[in-house]
């Protein structure tokens, strides 16, 4: 089984957002706005990915101002790995929330799966309200791996 890859921009390979399949990316720029001097490379712009699988293209944004990395615009997607099938229901509503916010916010998300952690702890044993006591406890009764 081929390890996940998530979308990233630039990248010339990675799991297409609509067909799921690992596939090369023919990357191009759609629009470009340049502010500033007329030589600098500065402004904002937006670029699509083809698959190579489906020819379908992801839409990216970047500001090159900031130098920060394209943001996948369009489609949203769930990003990370489908919760595992012996997964609790519980733990499974906000481990599925954390996905489908992952490209809006890195802290909530970080949150969301702490949640879902500190469930699935409880479900398998845990006793402590403290996650770290409660892991600690887990992995000394020899049930780490169940977590």
């Amino acid at each position: 089984m081929t390890e996940f890859t998530p979308p990233k921009f630039q990248k010339k390979g990675f799991h297409c957002p609509y067909c799921g399949m690992f596939a090369h990316m023919a990357w191009r720029v759609l629009l470009w706005e340049k502010v500033g001097r007329p030589h600098a490379d500065l402004g904002s712009e937006i670029s699509a990915a083809e698959c190579a699988g489906c020819s379908r293209c992801s839409y990216w944004w970047r500001d090159k101002r900031t130098k920060e990395q394209g943001i996948l615009v369009h489609p949203v997607v769930n990003m990370g790995r489908l919760p595992h099938p012996d997964m609790p229901e519980s733990v499974c509503a906000d481990y599925e929330e954390a996905r489908a916010i992952a490209n809006s916010s890195s802290r909530a998300v970080a949150g969301l799966l702490r949640l879902a952690l500190q469930k699935l702890v409880e479900e398998v044993g845990g006793q402590d309200k403290n996650l770290n006591t409660a892991i600690g406890q887990l992995v000394s009764q020899g049930q780490g791996d169940r977590i």
